[in-house]
Order: structure tokens, then sequence, then C-alpha cells
């Protein structure tokens, strides 16, 4: 398949040949005062042709000759335009742009589908009209994600086209969903923000304190009121992206010169302050500076004293502006604090936990449009992303006397015994660093046919590092642990960097047959994953092609489909997970006397570090239908997506021969004195998680979406989106019954070994109407919301009893045939199966009916309101998986913003 591709790749780019070419120019006004406008960017897509018009307001296009093009003409501040064209010779424009504003003839408030990729574009009208607290609010326009109450209480996490069926799916669809901002991709790879699991816990559980640490990037920490476009792809992206599998997010920053503005909101749970403001630096209108500040503080239950979150975000940015040449350098920052105080009334527990985030971020790219024949762009993107986190959680621990050793290695020494009730204190300290390079070329070049061929070809290198001091506590007094298991300090500095080196080359070529239009954007890149060299690698080196093709079949409906490969590689958490320590006892003496007490303990240590764990990857595959038929816009798509060796925690277990000694002599204001050699040897299992790279995904669908043109009678239309989703995980790997190793009194001979097969299936389908009523004399929109979620099912498919194997006490595997493990031999390794979970959870129909409005009373003054769950709707539902009433659908809420500009 792979041969046939590039042999596809390489027919199209022998196609090119010399066409007729035209010169488009023209001049760029204010529709308002006819004042010529600098900075404007004109783009022809789907091309990467485009000129920014100058002091002059003039701009100057090469284009094919004979071909329509839709012009876009963009400026922060101003209403975008879109002007369809077909020069057959050199053409004169002359362009009006009309200021922003809820009051002009034509203003969207909703997410735009585009053709290319399955993804959504939703602008500043839009995100105005959302009232958004952070990134994630925005994504509630996107076909198949929920509206839901502003909540800062815990990290914003995203998935895309996945229904929610286990926690290793969750985190896996986060993680590989790439956030890219202005450019540069936002990395969680280095974070390392965790506590070692403790075994009564299930595997993988999240740290005491808030972390998203394996996961995808925790959206609390972005604001949106400075974003000036946001972007969802949810299907294949072009090949210059990589380190995804889900989907991205791509968000364009306000850069450029803008009124000075303040925006307040306020709700019941949060209160909020945004300040942005441009302007020109020189009267030649090359050069732009721009800033902003956010301050956010949320409480999620008003009466919780206790628990809040704040954040502190701001952006410094300058751009320049010439012929020819845009240099654009950003300088980004943001403070968070995610804090469980002590409550005054604790005074026992004493327990109090925060984590506390801030972040510096610089880029600086260029774009040099030479426009000479062979070269259409030259773009180069260099930045560097620090971020210093810590994290500190304290409790007092209450426990027997127990064993007590500092050990870093395997060994035996004297220990000590701790204390019976301590104050356990523990601070993680992480310093992840990332940078990221791309350098990138582009060619707009006519070809045979009638084709226009937009090539780029570029590389790239990211580097996650974290130079954090690590885990700190006193190892006398350890945070909570169990069943043998030790806890040492670590220090991060002496992990490893990962470093990616990746290339790529894609050409989208847009053409014509006969009357239909048609564009197929084909690339291939490779993903070099701990490189040692250009093309030799360490970990893996990951192909991944990509195709897009879009075919007009009947007048302004496209038929589209795609399939690409993608891959998301390991993160340091997951590449080096840390040493395990299990502190053995031999000798256990307690006397009332500290002086005749002993001791005597075995450390054994499994370093789990430096293991080969490869980049997890995904397909996907798409085809659909969308387009416009007499002003109704529409997109459907059907989709499967298939992820393999994504990544989770698994509980292994291990024996350990145990030295036991006897007592010879007590005697008195001494140590026992024991016998020479051991008198026996125990076997003890010991219990630790490891990641893994085992687990495989699937999901399929269909989304959907329709706009309806507005009634010009009553400014009126409607928007109907929604999908139908279906998910199944699967584990690929085995289960050990590590609880009948560690967890019983006595110590099995032999512990059970099943295959996991831990599959679960999720189907899900909903529908977001939106009813939009506009009044453009009086500056007002009103949407209305009716949310249903009409199916959300869950269930787990039936076990197998049996066990596949066992490991004895000497750490022999040994495994078994079905008939062997269906014998009576082996009847004690059968394990029982809960049968409620095979039972699906088909709560009836969910309904949700939200209201917003915005108004703008004078030019630059707005004012917003918003109000969820109008009706109080939430029903309760019996979960006979637990046996548990659920309380469905968000609690009622509301919210308002005042925007003043000046």
């Amino acid at each position: 398949m792979r041969t046939r591709f590039l042999f596809g790749l390489l027919v199209l780019f022998c196609s090119v040949s010399v066409a007729q070419r035209v010169t488009v120019t023209g001049v760029v006004r204010d529709a308002a005062t006819q004042q010529l406008l600098s900075g404007v960017l004109v783009q022809a897509p789907p091309t990467d042709e485009a000129a920014y018009t100058g002091d002059e307001g003039r701009f100057s296009l090469q284009l094919t000759a004979n071909r329509p093009r839709a012009l876009t003409f963009t400026l922060l501040g101003k209403q975008p335009l879109t002007l369809n064209v077909q020069p057959t010779r050199d053409t004169t424009l002359t362009v009006l742009l009309e200021d922003r504003s809820f009051g002009l003839n034509e203003v969207s408030v909703v997410a735009k589908e585009q053709r290319i990729g399955s993804s959504s574009v939703i602008d500043k009208s839009a995100l105005i009209h959302v009232q958004p607290t952070s990134l994630a609010d925005v994504l509630q326009l996107v076909p198949g994600q929920l509206a839901t109450n502003p909540n800062l209480g815990a990290a914003q996490q995203v998935t895309l086209r996945q229904v929610p069926t286990t926690p290793d799916a969750t985190r896996a669809n986060a993680l590989g969903t790439a956030v890219i901002q202005d450019g540069m991709p936002v990395s969680n790879n280095a974070n390392l923000q965790s506590v070692q699991t403790i075994l009564n816990a299930a595997p993988g559980s999240f740290a005491p304190f808030s972390s998203v640490v394996g996961r995808g990037v925790d959206l609390r920490q972005m604001g949106a009121d400075n974003i000036e476009t946001v972007e969802v792809v949810r299907g294949i992206p072009s090949a210059k992206y990589g380190d995804l599998t889900s989907g991205m997010i791509i968000t364009n920053s306000r850069v450029g010169a803008t009124r000075p503005e303040l925006r307040l909101r306020l709700n019941p749970t949060l209160l909020q302050a945004s300040f942005v403001s441009g302007f020109w630096l020189d009267k030649q209108k090359t050069q732009t500076f721009n800033t902003h500040v956010d301050v956010l503080r949320s409480q999620d239950d008003p009466r919780d004293r206790v628990n809040s979150y704040s954040r502190l975000t701001g952006l410094l940015s300058w751009r320049r502006q010439v012929p020819g040449l845009t240099t654009t350098a950003i300088l980004t920052g943001y403070r968070t604090l995610d804090d469980q105080r002590r409550d005054p009334s604790d005074q026992r527990t004493q327990r109090q936990r925060f984590a506390r985030e801030s972040s510096v971020k610089g880029s600086f790219e260029t774009r040099w449009r030479p426009r000479q024949p062979w070269l259409t762009s030259l773009r180069a993107i260099v930045g560097i992303n620090y971020v210093d986190q810590e994290a500190f959680t304290q409790e007092l621990i209450t426990r027997d006397l127990f064993p007590l050793s500092t050990a870093l290695r395997d060994t035996t020494m004297r220990g000590r015994y701790g204390e019976a009730e301590y104050l356990s204190r523990l601070t993680v300290s992480g310093r992840p660093i990332n940078t990221y390079t791309n350098w990138e070329a582009n060619w707009v070049l006519s070809g045979g046919l009638g084709m226009t061929h937009s090539i780029i070809a570029g590389m790239s290198w990211q580097m996650d590092v974290n130079r954090g001091d690590g885990r700190i506590f006193d190892p006398t007094r350890p945070p909570r642990q169990n069943y043998g298991v030790g806890e040492r300090p670590r220090s991060f500095r002496d992990i490893p960097a990962l470093h990616q080196l990746s290339y790529y080359v894609e050409d989208k070529l847009s053409g014509w047959i006969g009357a239909r239009s048609y564009t197929i954007q084909a690339g291939f890149r490779f993903d070099n994953v701990q490189p040692t060299g250009l093309f030799t690698s360490r970990l893996d080196f990951v192909p991944s092609p990509r195709i897009n093709v879009t075919l007009e079949t009947v007048p302004g409906v496209f038929l589209r489909g795609g399939y690409g490969q993608m891959a998301k590689a390991p993160t340091l958490d997951v590449l080096y997970p840390g040493p395990r320590f299990f502190d053995l006892v031999n000798v256990n003496y307690f006397a009332n006397n500290p002086a005749e007490r002993l001791l005597l303990i075995t450390t054994r240590v499994i370093n789990l570090d430096g293991q080969i764990v490869r980049p997890f990857r995904t397909q996907k595959a798409e085809i659909g239908f969308d387009g416009q038929i007499q002003q109704f816009q529409g997109a459907i798509t059907a989709f499967r997506e298939t992820t393999t060796g994504a990544f989770g925690t698994n509980r292994l277990v291990r024996p350990f021969a145990l030295a036991r000694y006897g007592i010879t002599a007590t005697p008195p204001g001494q140590p026992p004195v024991l016998t020479p050699q051991p008198t026996r040897f125990d076997t003890v299992f010991v219990g630790y998680d490891q990641p893994v790279a085992n687990r495989r995904y699937v999901n399929e669908g269909v989304e959907f979406s329709l706009l309806t043109p507005e009634w010009p009678r009553i400014r009126t239309s409607f928007q109907l989106n929604g999908a139908w989703i279906r998910s199944n995980s699967f584990d690929d790997g085995i289960l050990i019954d590590a609880d009948r190793a560690y967890a019983t009194q006595n110590v099995p001979q032999r512990v059970a070994i099943y295959q996991s097969a831990a599959n679960r299936t999720a189907s899900f389908f909903n529908t977001s109407l939106r009813l939009i009523q506009r009044i453009p004399r009086l500056g007002l929109v009103i949407s209305g919301l009716w949310q249903v979620i009409w199916t959300n099912t869950n269930r787990s498919e039936p076990l197998n009893p049996y066990a596949i194997g066992y490991i004895d006490r000497r750490g022999q595997t040994t495994m078994l045939t079905p008939q062997q493990s269906q014998s009576p031999e082996f009847a004690d390794l059968r394990r029982a199966i809960d049968v409620r979970l095979e039972v699906p959870f088909q709560p009836p129909p969910l309904h949700l009916f939200n209201l917003r409005v915005t108004k703008e009373w004078a030019k630059g003054y707005g004012f917003s309101f918003f109000a969820n769950n109008i009706t109080g709707n939430r029903p309760l539902a019996l979960n006979p998986q637990s046996g548990v009433f659920v309380r469905r659908n968000e609690p009622l809420f509301f919210g308002a913003e005042i925007n003043l500009s000046f």
C-alpha cells in the first residue's frame, strides 16, 4: 500500500508544468471612513498564496488565470470578508472591510465546517457569544461535543470522536489531542507530577493533587479572550503536524493593532477580568505591539472556602510586516494555583494540598515570500517553553510502628522503626522544558490539465526534558504506602530528554474536471523518536502517510474522503517511571528497651527506567459529503479510527526469597544475637505498577452539521449538529491476580494469570439544535440550545473466568492449555466474575435547554448573559452495574459579562 501511495504522490509532483499566471492587485479600505488599511492578510486558499497590505493599503497576488478563487481578507477587529474572483487577466480590486460588530448584516456565532480534514473553525464573534472562561468551553460548538457548565475545579481534558469506556482510553485520547498555539505545539511530554501509587488503589490512579501527567494538556491554563480563531481538526490533519493521534486544536492569538478592551465576567463560581490592547509602533504602520492580561478566580462551590482555583495569564507580541517579509515574536505566560487549603476545623488530620504552576513561553516566527518561481514562501519558527511546577500534599498518618529503611540498592541492613503517627509532607517539584523549531518551504506551481500544486516540505525538532528537583520528602516520614513497598526521594534531573526529529512533504493539488472542482492533499511524514542519527532511532522511526480528497459531484456538493496514520510519542513518565523499592523484614525484634531492639531489612529494587516503549499509532479513515444548496450548508462524515499500542498501567507481581534468622541469645541492654546463617527462606510476593503499551481502541461513527439560511423577515436561522459514536476499548495484555499474591495472610503457592481481554463498549448519540435570532439594528443576538442525548450505553463483554497460566514461588511462569485451565486441578485459579458489569447501562434520553444573549448598546460596549439548563431538568437514573442512582444533566447555572472598548 505504501508503494502505491508513494507512486501516486510522485505522479502528482511530476505533473507540474507551466500555466498562465495573472496578477491580482487592489486596495483595502475601512468601509465607514474609507481610510486605507494596513496589515490586512489576503489569502487565496486552498494554496499558501498570501500577502499583507502595506501602509497604502495595497496588495498584490499571483494567481492562475481563468480559475475561480475565493480571496479572504482578515484584519484584527474587522469582520472577515471572502471575495470570489475568476481573473482572466491582470485585475485590480477595491475591498471594504467593516468593523466587527453584532450589528452587521452577516455575523456567525457557530462553528464553520471546513472541507479538508473534518475541521471546525470558530471565529471571534462566536467566541464572544460563547463567553468562554477557558479553551475547553469553546469546544461545545463542535459536532459531537456537549455543552457543560464552566467548571474549573478539576483539570479540563478533551476527547475527540470517542465515548468514555475506560480511564486508560480517555487518557490516550486526550494525550493524542495536540494543542497548537500560534504555530508552536503545547507539550505535556515532560510532565512528571505524580506519586507512587499505593497498592490498595487502582493501577495508574491519579495523584492526590491536581495533575495531568500522562494525559493531555490542561485546558484551564488557556484563557480564550485573547484568541482570534480556534480550529478543531477531528479528521486527517496535514502532514506538517505530528505527535498526535486523536486530532488537534489550533489557536491563533490576537496579534496586531486593536482598541483597548476590558472584559469582566461573573457567575456564581467565578470572577474574571481581562484586558487587551494593541497599537502601531511607527507611522509607516509596519510594526505592531499587543498586550493582554487575564485574571481569574474560581470556587466550584461558593460555600466551600477551602478549595479554589486561580489563574493569571499574559501575552506580549510584536509583529513587523514589510513587503515579502513578516516577523512575529510572542511572549506568553501564566500562573495557576489549584489549592485545597487546610480547613481551620481540621485539627486532627491537618490535610492540605495544592498544585502551583508557572510558565513562560517565547516563540519567534518569520515568513519570507520572495515571489519567485522557484519559491513561494519560506517559514521558520523557533520557540521554548519553561514550566515551573510545584505540588504539595500534607496529611497526618497514623499506623502501627513500621519497619523503615533508606537503602537505595539491593542490600540487607539494619533498619529502624518508623513513628506510629507523623505528619507527612511531600513536595513534587518539576521543571519541564520544551524546545521546538520548524523549517518549511512552500511552492505554488501551476500544472498541466489546469492543476495548481501547493507543495510544502519541512522538518522539525522537538525536545522535552524535566530539570526539576523531583519528589522531596523526609525518608523517615514517607508518604502512605503498604505491603512492604517503600518510597524514596527522586530527582528528575537524572531522566534523559525526549527528542523527536521529523520530516514531511505534502502536495495540495487543486484543479477541475470539466466544470467540477477537486482537491487532493497527499503527504508523507517521518517521525524519528529518540534519534540516534538522521534516519536511525532508539525507539522508533514512524512513517505516516496521509491523504484527503474532495470532488464536486453536483454544483455546490462535494464528496470527500481521507485516510491517514498518526503516532504519539511516549511521555517521560512512561519511559522512565523510576525504581520500585521493597523493604522486606528478615528479623523484627521489638523490646521495650530501645537498646535491645533489632530490625533487619532486605531491600530489593526493581528499576523500570529505560524500557523500550514505542509510540502508539492510530489509523483514520473517513468519507462524507458537504456543501451548500440554496444557502443550506451541511456536512455528514462517517469515520473509523483504530488505535493500537496505547499506553496503560498493569500491576505485576514478583516473588523474592527472603532469609529468616533465628535468635540465639538476648543479652540485656543489647540487641539479640542472631544465627550466623538463615534458618529458612520464605517466599514473598511483591506488587508494582508498570507502564505498558498494549491497549487497543476503536472509534467509529457518523457526525453531521446543517445550517439553514437566515429568514430575512425575522432574521432567524437554525443549526443542527451532532454525532453517533461507538467506542470499543480492549486490553491486549494479561492480568495477574495481584491481590491474591500480597494482600492475603498466607503466601499462595501460585498466582493466577488471566487473559485480560477487558473489552468494554459504549455508544452515544446526541443532537444539538441551535436557534439563532439576530436584530442587527439593536446589535442583539439571542441563541437557544436544545441538546439531546438520545442514547448513551455502556457495557462490558463477558470475561473468561479461567486462568491461562500462573506464577509459582520460584518466579517461573507456566502457561495452561484451555483444557488444563478448566480442569479441577486448577479450580483454585478461577476468578469470580461480576455479572453486573455485563448489564448495559441504558438511561432514557436526556434534554438540556440553554440560552445565550449578546447585546451591543454602542460601538465598543457590550453585554452578554447565559443560562444553562433553564428548565432545571436533572433526573435520576439507576445504574445496574453499580446499583447506584446517578444524577444526570448539568445543574441550573447562569452568568454574565460586560465588555468596554475605549
